[in-house]
């Protein structure tokens, strides 16, 4: 779905993920979740102008038997311009049985326990990206803003890193899948094979 606008603040011309089809229920959600993901990006800046567009990098990440995620990244500019965009990244997960979107607090029963162990696997799983050995530590400090940004696949719980959350700009945007199995005994156990599937 395309979204085209201005507020007086903010210009914005952005597709946003959607799907079709399924569960009306579910597909309302995500497609309502998506677009208000959006309006934060757009509300969530200081009086500036600034222009948002779309990036190729924006998807409905993966529709599982129980499971549907999507990932909205934007290119968020002063206007005028500055000296590069910024990317802003979005996710949203519904959980297909009951049309709820499925937060952290909702994954992890025991919410510190989850984000200590999602600050240690990332921490394992970082030097092999492109942030390197010496990526930015307190962007994996586990802490719930640390983490908001993830999306579920069959893999594992894809987290996606801000812009200069775990290195530089020039690196680009950083993800890392940390696999169902090292969050088995901190998830939640009826939702392990909501988002796993």
């Amino acid at each position: 779905m395309r979204v085209v606008g201005a507020n007086g603040q903010a210009s914005y011309d952005v597709l946003v993920p959607q799907i079709e089809g399924g569960d009306p229920a579910v597909s309302d959600e995500f497609d309502e979740s998506m677009r208000a993901a959006l309006q934060d990006q757009i509300d969530g800046w200081p009086a500036d102008r600034f222009t948002l567009e779309s990036t190729d990098r924006s998807a409905v990440v993966h529709i599982g038997s129980r499971v549907v995620s999507g990932l909205l990244v934007t290119s968020w500019n002063a206007d005028p311009p500055g000296a590069h965009p910024t990317p802003l990244v979005a996710t949203v997960v519904i959980d297909a049985d009951d049309a709820q979107p499925i937060t952290l607090e909702r994954l992890f029963p025991d919410l510190q326990a989850g984000l200590n162990r999602l600050s240690q696997e990332s921490a394992l799983l970082l030097p092999d990206t492109a942030a390197g050995p010496d990526f930015v530590r307190e962007g994996i400090e586990p802490k719930s803003e640390n983490f908001a940004n993830w999306v579920a696949t069959p893999a594992g719980m894809e987290i996606h890193f801000t812009d200069y959350q775990v290195g530089p700009h020039a690196i680009g945007l950083i993800d890392v899948t940390v696999p169902w199995n090292r969050l088995t005994d901190v998830a939640a156990p009826g939702l392990v094979g909501v988002v796993s599937s």
